[in-house]
Formats: C-alpha cells, structure tokens, sequence
C-alpha cells in the first residue's frame, strides 16, 4: 500500500536526515568523505581531551562524538552544525557529577551519562512546550560575558596539566593563586613540552585554520614519548586505552542522583541550545538556508539521549568541528555521518596508539581551543556602542568566576531578564517635526 503523502511529510519534518538518502549521489558522498576526515582528525585528540576535562576516561568523548552526530544528522535542521564533546558542558558536567561520585570512577561515569539523557529528556519536553522562543531572553552581552567567563574556567583546569602538578583548588583565582605558589614544584620537562605544544597549536591556527593542528601535535607527541620514554621521566601520559565499541546501557543511578542532577541538566540544557541555535542561525544566514528552532531541541535532546546510552556526558555544538566542516566545503549531515563511521573504525582498531600520549598535550589541545571562544571584538563593540550592556558582560563574567558555573548561568539568566525588562520600560522613541515635511 502506497504511504499516504501527508504521513510521508510529517515523518520528513521531524527526521530531516531522510533527505540526506533521496538522490545521492556518489560524486556528493566522495566530496563529503573528504570533509569527514578533516573532521575526524579534528575530533579524535580534542573528543578526547574533552572526555579527560569531564572527568571520565578519555575515550567517553570519543562516545558522546559518536551518539551526538549520528542523533544531529538525523533530527538537526541545520546541515552543518557538528555535535560532541565540548569544553564548557565537559566541566559543568565535572562540577556537577565529582561531589556526588566521591572517589567511585564507576559511579561517576553513571552519573555523568545520566546527566546527558537528563538533558535529552528536558530539551525534548522544551520541543512539546514549543520553547524555541527563551533564546530572546539570553542578550547577546550576557552570553559574551559567560563565555569569557567559563572559558578562562577551562583553562583554569588545565593549568595543571601544562605544569606537572595536581592542584587542589576549584575556582580560577584560586587555581592561579595555587599555581604561583607551587611553581617550584613544576615538572620543567613537563612545561616545555606543554608550551611547545601551545606555540605550535597557535602557530598553525595563525597560518592556515584548515591544518588539522591539534591531530599533528598529537601524532607527534605519541612518537617523542615512545621513542624516549617520556613516562619514566615523570610525564603522564593516557595509558592504556580501551578498544571496541561502547555498550548500549542504561547508566545505574538512583533516584535521589537523578533529583540531584536535575539543576544542573536544566541549566545545561538552556546553554547547549541558546549557543548551539546561535551558531545555527549564523551558519544559515551565510548559506541562505533556514533551521527551525524547536527542531533543535529534538536534535539536541536525541544527541545527548544518544551520548548518554553509550556512556558519554553532555554533548553541545563543537563550533571547531562546524568551523572546518564549512570551510572544507561541506554541503550536508553527510560529513558528520562519514565522520562518525570513520569513529567507529578508530574505536575498533585504533585506539592502542594513544597510550603513550603525554596528558599535557591534551591540556594544550583545550586550552588553545578555549582561547578561539574569547570574544574580544565583541567587549570592544560593546564598550564603544554600548557601555551599560559592556558592564552587563563584565559582571557576568565576574559572576561565573567567583560564584561558579552553575550559578554563573542563573546570573546571566536573571540580567538578561533585567535587561529586556530596563529596555522594555524605556522605549525608544523619536519626535517627528511635521513643519520640516513640505506638502
């Protein structure tokens, strides 16, 4: 029996990735594949710095890449935005999951995949109350200040790495304060290759943005600490890694965790969608192309619905990953399809040459790609254009360093709700004189 066309339509509107199967074409799949592979040596040595930031083994980000693009090519709008493993919901997701799993690498890995279908669960009950609209009450200035914020968060976290020390401290000013302190106790050999790392990530990035900088630092930081030991000379490295594909689970926590986690979700929730449908709408507007924002929550909410069954964390748009996508050229969800074949392949047979890997060049991996989330040009438009909504920035990013991340994001929340609030009380208006008009 033929499918009626009114039943075929409204399938195609909540999968648009069926779309990607009618006419293909194989010139179209070898320009993508091209495009794949870019992606993916992007990916492997940033998903897996990301999984490190997370508190999870390193490999679970390569999880969260896996079930996030598969999900977003399927149910996105947008046929270039990437999803995966990102910086900022990596250390929400930390912040959140480390005081309820203790010392229990098992139990935190639970909490942090639950936290990811907590966040699918929220964003697909957000597409049923048709919620597309709260991005209007994230300002632009707010956003800015809590990016800046939780991005020098980062690489607070990271500050470790690149020293050779464990710090103790969890708030950025107490991380530097900590750092300074201890300075004689860095791991010289550690830093050098820490800041080699950082110059050549810079270096590349500086002279040509589509050179897959953060795979080159990698492969040759595998090949210096196997050919000279660098393990036994103090350096951390990753270890061993394991092969194979992730189980599909249901993560084993008790209710009282899922209550536990429900705040943090939530607010996980509003960030990944108000930064991914930001970056949606620019990369449409440059392509002349339209994506429907309550789409987004079904594609977001199956991405990290699909993260956490593989026992990821919380998956966000990668704007590195959508950044080279576009300009290698890529034209549809087909790059994040190959790229997450080209994944799974890397899990099955790949993943013994990364346990030589110093963990320091992870840390470089991050802390160069949270330096490209600094808007710098956005403070300068502000302060010259606009000083009360720059100040708005400024206390919102001193917010989400000294109050945290978590009540960082009710900060941003409650001045963009004053603001729309100042601006809506005060209207703006003009006088028009009719004795300049000349009939």
């Amino acid at each position: 029996m033929k499918t009626p066309p009114e039943y075929s339509n409204g399938i195609a509107r909540f999968i648009p990735g069926l779309a990607l199967f009618k006419g293909l074409k194989p010139a179209q799949l070898r320009g993508e594949f091209v495009v794949a592979v870019t992606v993916l040596a992007v990916l492997v040595p940033s998903a897996m710095a990301f999984g490190d930031l997370a508190g999870v083994s390193p490999v679970a980000g390569l999880y969260v890449a896996l079930g996030a693009m598969v999900m977003y090519a399927l149910f996105g709008s947008s046929k270039l935005v990437i999803m995966g493993p990102e910086a900022t919901s990596a250390i929400i997701t930390a912040a959140a999951v480390a005081p309820l799993a203790g010392s229990d690498p098992i139990r935190y890995a639970a909490l942090a995949a639950m936290t990811a279908i907590l966040v699918g669960v929220l964003a697909l009950l957000a597409r049923l109350a048709r919620l597309g609209f709260i991005t209007d009450f994230l300002s632009k200035p707010i956003l800015v200040g809590y990016l800046f914020g939780t991005t020098l968060i980062v690489i607070g976290s990271q500050l470790g790495k690149i020293f050779g020390l464990k710090l103790e401290a969890d708030m950025f000013f107490r991380q530097v304060l900590e750092l300074i302190s201890r300075l004689d106790e860095a791991h010289m050999l550690t830093v050098a290759f820490g800041f080699v790392c950082i110059t050549a990530l810079l270096i590349m990035r500086r002279v040509n943005r589509a050179l897959p900088g953060p795979l080159i630092v990698v492969v040759f930081m595998i090949i210096i600490s196997a050919v000279f030991d660098l393990q036994t000379k103090g350096m951390a490295v990753v270890g061993e890694v394991p092969a194979g594909l992730p189980k599909l689970a249901i993560p084993v926590v008790s209710l009282q965790d899922i209550f536990a986690l429900l705040p943090v979700a939530l607010a996980l929730t509003i960030l990944i969608y108000a930064d991914e449908i930001l970056m949606a709408r620019v990369f449409s507007k440059k392509h002349g192309r339209k994506i429907d924002a309550n789409q987004e929550f079904v594609a977001i909410g199956l991405a990290n619905i699909g993260a956490g069954f593989l026992s990821g964390f919380p998956a966000a748009m990668s704007g590195s990953r959508t950044t080279v996508a576009d300009q290698m050229g890529g034209k549809s969800q087909w790059v994040g399809l190959i790229a997450a074949a080209l994944t799974i392949l890397f899990l099955l047979f790949l993943t013994p040459l990364l346990a030589p890997l110093p963990t320091v060049a992870l840390g470089a991996i991050i802390i160069v790609a949270s330096l490209g989330l600094i808007d710098f040009a956005a403070f300068r438009f502000l302060r010259r254009v606009r000083p009360g909504e720059f100040w708005l920035a400024v206390v919102t990013a001193l917010g989400v360093l000294t109050v945290g991340i978590l009540w960082g994001i009710l900060v941003a929340v409650m001045l963009s709700l004053i603001n729309i609030i100042f601006h809506i009380s005060r209207p703006h208006d003009a006088l028009l004189d009719l004795s300049l008009i000349h009939i």
